[in-house]
């Protein structure tokens, strides 16, 4: 039943199944080239990844462009998932779930969305997850790298007044069309919202930067309110928002 194995580094095996099961054993790290992991020739034919105990780490691009990935499982032995980096699954577009044992001390996952231990960072909330609606826990002060990226079935979002850092790229892709940001957002990054489906924006009075790309290529953006605590924008802000047609200041 086995497609394909071979290793990730020392001690780190994997095996692909007839099933589309990806499973890696072993003790210690795993290693792969960047956006070229071992298992890149098979990467379509991925459904399930299942990470044994022993495995540390889950790097960045592990799993990137994996776009049968369905369900990942995490052992209690990971510590690391690279959340302010690029994403191990990233462009992984029909990414449901991703399941953390209850022992590991370094992340939990609530209904297949993982954040840090103390949930004080949202970490990856799957793109393909099924749920139109979703309420950020009132635990959450920061959403990382690509944590909402190509989320597809999320309409609008509230952020709770306990999120004080949006990070690069956490909206990126994404199929939201409103977003409410709280009174206690200081910065939109770069590429905040590039490439998202935002039809129309209030930034709030505590933003006082706005940086590269935050909205760049966002087609479907048709108004922005931008107010009198803004005092950077930066470069191409707004480039190829072809749609929008109203900035108030």
């Amino acid at each position: 039943d086995e497609i394909a194995s071979g290793t990730a580094g020392d001690g780190v095996n994997w095996v692909l199944d007839t099933d589309g099961t990806l499973t890696i054993s072993g003790e210690g790290e795993i290693v792969v080239d960047w956006y070229a992991p071992p298992w890149e020739s098979y990467i379509n034919d991925i459904y399930v990844v299942d990470i044994q105990e022993g495995i540390t780490n889950i790097p960045a691009t592990a799993f990137c462009y994996a776009e049968n990935l369905v369900s990942v499982n995490v052992p209690a032995s990971v510590t690391n998932m690279s959340e302010n980096d690029v994403s191990p699954f990233w462009n992984c577009f029909a990414l449901q779930e991703i399941n953390v044992h209850k022992d590991n001390v370094a992340y939990v996952s609530v209904d297949g969305v993982v954040f840090n231990a103390d949930m004080s960072v949202l970490c990856y909330y799957p793109p393909n997850k099924a749920d139109s609606t979703y309420t950020i826990p009132s635990s959450v002060t920061t959403l990382a790298t690509n944590s909402f990226n190509y989320t597809k079935n999320i309409n609008s979002l509230t952020l709770p007044d306990t999120v004080t850092t949006l990070s690069n790229e956490c909206f990126g892709h994404a199929k939201i069309k409103s977003i409410i940001l709280n009174n206690n957002i200081t910065v939109i990054p770069s590429s905040c919202f590039s490439y998202s489906s935002l039809e129309s924006i209030v930034i709030p009075d505590s933003v006082t930067s706005i940086g590269w790309n935050a909205f760049a290529y966002c087609s479907s953006l048709t108004s922005i309110v931008i107010p009198d605590s803004v005092t950077t924008i930066d470069y191409a802000a707004f480039s190829n928002c072809l749609s929008l047609t109203n900035i108030m200041f």
